[in-house]
């Protein structure tokens, strides 16, 4: 959305870490999705929906349960109709929801309830995966060397 932003040249994935300087000029492209990862911002859900500019309220399961004090699968009957009533309060008001699989909850019974979004996967999963993959590899490579060595 418009209005004033730094670069943080390396820092930000909006930036493309540093490598587009011009990401400021896409203002008008950019989809603003809120996040509702509390208590008090699922209370607020419809105002924040209608702050102008924003285009998706998407609900955080996991943070708002631990928020809520409802975290495990023991809780996920009482956080699910919480998510549920914002979802359900949200769509009423005419705005679009995201989340991501939660309370056993697949991405196929999610859409059917009116999710716009439902994300898979996380960066920070994708990242921890493809190192242990790597150190996988080095460990097999060390291990081929050690086993030449001997020879």
């Amino acid at each position: 959305p418009l209005g004033r932003r730094g670069l943080a040249i390396g820092a930000i994935r909006a930036a493309d870490y540093g490598r587009n300087p011009g990401y400021r000029d896409g203002a008008g492209e950019v989809l603003a999705i809120m996040q509702l990862e509390s208590g008090v911002a699922r209370d607020n859900a419809l105002e924040i929906a209608a702050a102008p500019g924003v285009d998706m309220v998407f609900v955080g399961p996991g943070d708002l349960g631990a928020d809520l004090q409802l975290e495990g699968p023991q809780n996920h009957a009482a956080l699910c109709e919480r998510i549920d009533a914002t979802l359900s309060a949200l769509l009423a008001a005419g705005h679009r929801v995201a989340t991501v699989p939660h309370c056993g909850r697949q991405p196929a019974e999610l859409f059917p309830r009116a999710f716009a979004m439902v994300g898979q996967g996380s960066d920070i999963i994708m990242l921890e995966e493809g190192f242990a993959r790597h150190c996988d590899g080095m460990a097999a490579t060390r291990d081929l060397l050690e086993r030449r060595a001997a020879e």
